[in-house]
């Protein structure tokens, strides 16, 4: 009897790599986010167990999941903890598209029903690599005339499609292609790419989102995880280490800290993962800045998000001022290189075994009773650079921090 021969290849290695994980660790992070949790029986809380009328596709931009996100083409950790998805706008939809629609079980003629166009063109088993499409359609998103159109039709009709709705003639459409790449079993690279079909140009905003999945409205947690918006390196901070481990596991389970590095441009936006109950319910939302604050800001001109950039977090590790930016150092090539950080976000574990100088360490002893100014402190007092009192020792440790580490100072490098 001949025994088969596996050929083994980098994908087959990825699958029986060695984790020290509760699973596999090249499938810790993967595309499972559905593409509807709103109507759903695990969202169902009504009297009447009727969970379409009790969380609708209206509510689902505005209303928080308690056990599973949803998106397009989303992303996120084994248990869901953090969530990656996207969503568009065309400039004339009335809601930002965050989510496929479809109808529900009594809308369509046929039942529950999706009314998008998407595939799923590739992708490996460990999800090293995977590619999605959307077919967006560049005019106003017909979700009344579905909605409509099938419920005039029985059971021995066919359905209404959206194509049926002539919102894609002439090509009228984006082809979005959404592609996720790991190199590393945690290290994720994201593409994507809008082709505009039609002759003529067309508006398109993409909005890439990145929230952590609510655990926090349904106990007693008062830490929450958080994320955070770091200018210097135009990234963001991901952190759940101050978060109580998640719920109902055999094993502690935490994300610990992240960072999403984006190319330079566009406008970050940022808004807590919290239902907006004053639209829903007519009572005061908990949070000024809820759910479907982006919605509201893009669409509706809205003054709806944060504007100290950051999501839903507890205490100070704001980073907003330069009150305690700090100068690390850490030794390599021979020289101490240093760089300015805000100590109120920086862990202890992190500058173990760096050199660390605050805004006091600056001074210059000129003598033992007499204190000298560095040459930046002159320069910024010389010429008025001063601003308030938490911002001004910002401006001077980066400076310095610059100044140290670089051997040709010019003004690109700056910048």
């Amino acid at each position: 009897m001949n025994k088969k021969v596996v050929k083994k290849n980098t994908e087959v290695e990825r699958l029986t790599e060695p984790s020290n994980l509760p699973f596999q660790k090249w499938k810790r992070w993967g595309p499972y986010v559905s593409e509807r949790s709103w109507g759903t029986v695990r969202e169902d809380y009504s009297y009447n167990g009727n969970a379409w009328d009790y969380f609708p596709h209206d509510h689902a931009r505005s209303r928080a999941y308690r056990w599973g996100e949803d998106g397009i083409a989303g992303f996120c950790d084994r248990y869901q903890l953090l969530v990656f998805s996207h969503s568009f706008w065309n400039g004339k939809d009335p809601i930002l598209k965050e989510r496929l629609f479809g109808l529900s079980h009594d809308e369509g003629n046929h039942g529950e029903d999706v009314k998008e166009i998407y595939y799923y063109l590739d992708g490996l088993p460990t999800y090293s690599y995977c590619k999605y499409l959307y077919k967006y359609p560049q005019n106003e998103y017909p979700y009344n005339e579905l909605i409509q159109e099938n419920k005039k039709r029985g059971l021995a009709d066919d359905e209404y499609e959206i194509i049926d709705s002539g919102v894609f003639d002439n090509n009228e459409y984006f082809d979005i292609f959404i592609e996720y790449a790991k190199p590393d079993y945690e290290d994720i690279c994201v593409r994507i790419e809008v082709c505009n079909r039609s002759e003529h140009e067309a508006e398109i905003h993409v909005i890439p989102q990145i929230f952590f999945r609510n655990q926090w409205s349904w106990t007693k947690q008062t830490e929450r995880p958080f994320l955070k918006l770091d200018p210097s390196n135009n990234r963001i901070l991901i952190d759940d280490n101050e978060a109580i481990s998640m719920p109902n596991l055999s094993f502690d389970y935490k994300l610990g800290r992240w960072y999403l590095y984006s190319q330079e441009g566009g406008e970050f936006l940022f808004t807590d993962n919290d239902t907006n109950t004053e639209r829903l319910y007519g009572i005061s939302s908990l949070s000024k800045y809820t759910k479907d604050a982006f919605h509201r800001k893009i669409v509706n001109g809205e003054d709806s998000t944060n504007p100290k950039l950051t999501g839903t977090k507890e205490g100070c590790r704001e980073g907003d001022c330069g009150a305690c930016t700090i100068l690390v150092g850490t030794l390599k090539g021979g020289a101490v290189q240093y760089r300015a950080v805000n100590s109120c976000l920086l862990p202890l574990g992190d500058v173990n075994g760096s050199h660390i100088v605050t805004i006091e360490g600056l001074r210059q002893s000129g003598s033992m009773t007499q204190q000298m100014l560095t040459p930046v402190q002159s320069v910024m007092a010389e010429c008025g650079g001063t601003q308030c009192g938490f911002c001004t020792p910002g401006f001077i440790m980066s400076m310095t921090g610059y100044l140290l580490s670089t051997l040709h100072p010019d003004e690109k490098s700056m910048l």
